[in-house]
């Protein structure tokens, strides 16, 4: 049968669909599937992983949802798995003519969806999003199990993302890079912290720290630069998502606020420490003993979800220090 996954949003959310989409592709061979993603998030896939690839722009207008709704009709779809179901994903999945739809319980949204997936999860119960995708899969019948991410990327990728790296810095060792960007500003870690931090660790090493930049986020790692100086940081060259995946697998460790990077530097097999805030991080944290979760405990609004925050005390609270003696618990120092 083929099948139409649907799954934009953010990277992070990308990357953690790929441990069961590794499993769909193994475990059913007679199937086939096709992910509808963002424009650009496809590049975090492996590219060993046998499914296609539609993709549609973060902010489609009427006439390239149109175009997009066509193409999905064009394609002759049996069956249709909405894993987001927001008005723009449920709206493609009504219009879609696909009979078979997929979806979660969603509000009014539900209409849209003939299978409803219903989980059976405890109130204040926590499933991480990669088991919750797997069971998405099997309540509906398709086999499904967890598998390793295992993202390589191709030598000419990787090459590039070593170029990305100022050749004077390329010799680090270890070589840790510091992210404190986020799509939400209330999940930041605070650039004094940062410069804090960058501090401490240069002191205790001797070495630099790389920080990792996006579109539009140049400037808060410039930030952090300007204060400690280019013999204690640097910044990466810009790079494309892909080479930013290749880049997390030439570093030793990624420190970094509940983000994209986090993600791709797990799905590189990279060790991380995970700053959460407004967050939970039991839904999304990476998993495995490489990785490292940091929250600061007694914040009694941790955990809002808020986007924007006036005080952003949750991520105050998590000191230069409690980072370090993270970092030590890696075994770097």
């Amino acid at each position: 049968m083929n099948n139409l996954i649907i799954r934009p949003h953010g990277l992070g959310d990308v990357v953690m669909l790929i441990p069961a989409l590794r499993g769909l592709v193994k475990l059913n061979p007679e199937e086939k599937f096709t992910l509808l993603t963002y424009k650009g998030s496809s590049q975090v896939l492996p590219l060993d992983l046998d499914i296609n690839v539609m993709e549609m722009p973060i902010h489609a207008g009427f006439w390239e949802t149109i175009t997009l709704i066509k193409e999905i009709r064009r394609q002759h779809f049996d069956r249709l798995f909405d894993l987001f179901c927001n008005p723009r994903t449920a709206q493609i999945s009504l219009l879609s003519g696909i009979k078979d739809t997929y979806g979660f319980p969603c509000r009014f949204r539900s209409i849209v969806y003939r299978n409803k997936f219903l989980s059976d999860r405890k109130p204040g119960e926590h499933i991480h999003q990669v088991d919750l995708y797997c069971k998405f899969f099997q309540a509906f019948g398709l086999k499904c199990e967890v598998c390793s991410p295992d993202v390589r990327m191709p030598l000419e990728v990787v090459k590039k993302a070593k170029e990305a790296i100022p050749e004077n810095y390329r010799n680090t060792s270890p070589l840790i890079a510091l992210n404190i960007n986020a799509t939400y500003s209330s999940k930041a870690w605070p650039i004094e912290h940062a410069v804090e931090f960058v501090n401490i660790w240069y002191e205790k090493t001797n070495q630099p720290v790389m920080l990792t930049w996006g579109p539009g986020e140049e400037e808060n790692s410039k930030a952090v630069l300007a204060k400690v100086g280019s013999q204690k940081a640097f910044l990466h060259k810009p790079v494309k998502i892909k080479e930013f995946v290749a880049l997390m697998s030439q570093i030793d460790l990624l420190i970094t606020n509940d983000a994209g990077p986090a993600h791709m530097a797990w799905e590189s097999g990279t060790p991380t420490i995970t700053m959460f805030g407004p967050t939970t991080e039991q839904d999304v944290e990476p998993r495995g003993e490489k990785h490292i979760t940091i929250r600061a405990e007694g914040i009694e609004c941790a955990r809002c979800h808020k986007e924007y925050c006036d005080t952003k005390k949750c991520m105050y609270a998590i000191t230069p220090k409690m980072v370090m003696d993270a970092v030590e618990k890696i075994g770097l120092i």
